[in-house]
């Protein structure tokens, strides 16, 4: 087999396998919030229902719970039903935006939570949010992602796993809305189970593939 079609093959498998060989692979993401918890160990998840219902509740700036400072101008904590039509407690900033925080510690290189937006005029179904999320080694910019307005949706699940050597270290959520602002629910940190994620299938393969390429080189010499 020539080199250049092994390296490819490389390149393939790498690809299917959703593996990077960079020193900083980047974020992988989840839509799915089962299969995002299924990568690892979750260390905290915070709905922050133990704020009264019903109501908002300032807990000041900043304000530290479960491994995340919200670092937000004037945060606040909807009680589920707080005149948002919200059916569960969220945290936002009472000066719209941005929605931000800081993650405590060097483990948690999981990070998910359910995003939306929140708007006291009727912003309609949906709204467009732009969000980075802040690693020790980047930062990472998702913009005109498309979000639910909490008074008539419940919130979309968003998650990240970090890549070698990579761990969460934090956020800031904006809307493109002067009149509206970004919710966060269910704030989810973790630790995949390897740690640094390498998978088996991938250290047989560069086992093949070191294997073919001696082969080849020995063939060479032989002629």
């Amino acid at each position: 087999m020539k080199l250049s079609r092994v390296l490819s093959l490389a390149v393939l498998c790498g690809t299917i396998l959703g593996i990077s060989t960079a020193a900083n692979a980047g974020l992988i993401a989840f839509t799915d919030r089962p299969l995002f918890q299924s990568q690892g160990t979750i260390t905290e998840n915070y709905g922050f229902e133990d704020w009264p219902s019903g109501q908002i509740n300032y807990p000041g700036d900043p304000y530290t719970a479960h491994g995340v400072t919200y670092t937000s101008s004037h945060n606040e904590i909807l009680g589920g039903f707080s005149g948002h039509n919200n059916n569960t407690a969220l945290i936002a900033n009472a000066n719209l935006n941005p929605l931000s925080g800081t993650i405590s510690g060097t483990n948690s290189n999981m990070f998910g939570f359910d995003l939306g937006i929140f708007s006291d005029l009727g912003a309609g179904a949906t709204g467009l949010v732009d969000f980075s999320i802040v690693t020790n080694l980047q930062s990472y910019a998702f913009n005109n992602v498309v979000v639910p307005n909490v008074n008539t949706q419940t919130q979309t699940f968003f998650g990240y796993t970090a890549g070698a050597g990579e761990y969460f270290t934090g956020f800031s959520f904006s809307s493109q809305s002067a009149l509206a602002g970004p919710t966060l629910d269910n704030v989810t940190l973790g630790t995949t189970l390897t740690g640094i994620p390498e998978p088996v299938t991938l250290s047989l393969f560069g086992a093949g593939l070191a294997g073919a390429i001696a082969m080849r080189r020995r063939k060479k010499k032989a002629a």
